[in-house]
């Protein structure tokens, strides 16, 4: 994490608040691999990266924000494909949630979010920095349903070298395309 953020700050400069709120949001998912090594602070992880995802919803909103009214018929396919992923994976899951089925609950509608606001970026950004967000958004959320799944149903042998490898190739990818990253100027 420590190395994505220097990469992210080395390549870019800081030189935008998209790119300020893309390193708050590696400051706020380092703190929650931090705690993350204590295993009774479970909330406090949830918490750190709800945060964390609500620093990437507001990076690609200043994206979305500078054309809201491009391709529509994608933002709906989004939202209903988002709203299809955090519904079946919570209703997978909450069964074995147990105290921490409300949290899980918000960090599910979190992460839809963070994967819906990656894909609304298309046709407002260049094609790199789209396709790299929105691939890494979508194997963070995927890495966070292993670990829940990991964490609350069964506990497999190698599942948390895939955790870990998946996690660190959707930062890699998160830096890649925030330092990709070009507004498409409209005509």
């Amino acid at each position: 994490m420590a190395l994505a953020s220097i990469m992210l700050i080395y390549e870019t400069k800081l030189r935008g608040r998209f790119h300020r709120r893309i390193l708050m949001a590696f400051i706020f998912l380092f703190v929650g691999l931090i705690i993350l090594q204590s295993e009774k602070a479970t909330v406090y992880v949830l918490l750190c990266f709800f945060a964390a995802h609500i620093c990437f919803v507001k990076a690609f909103y200043l994206d979305f924000s500078s054309a809201p009214q491009l391709d529509k018929a994608t933002a709906r396919l989004a939202i209903f494909l988002g709203i299809l992923f955090s519904f079946t994976s919570y209703i997978y899951l909450r069964p074995y949630l147990g105290a921490f089925r409300i949290p899980a609950l918000i960090y599910s509608f979190s992460m839809t979010l963070v994967i819906m606001m990656a894909s609304f970026r298309r046709l407002r950004v260049n094609g790199a920095s789209f396709v790299l967000i929105l691939s890494a958004s979508i194997l963070l959320a995927a890495t966070a349903l292993i670990f829940a799944f990991n964490y609350f149903v069964a506990s497999a042998e190698y599942n948390r070298i895939v955790i870990d490898a998946a996690f660190m190739l959707s930062i890699y990818l998160m830096v890649r395309g925030a330092v990709e990253r070009k507004l498409l100027v409209l005509e």
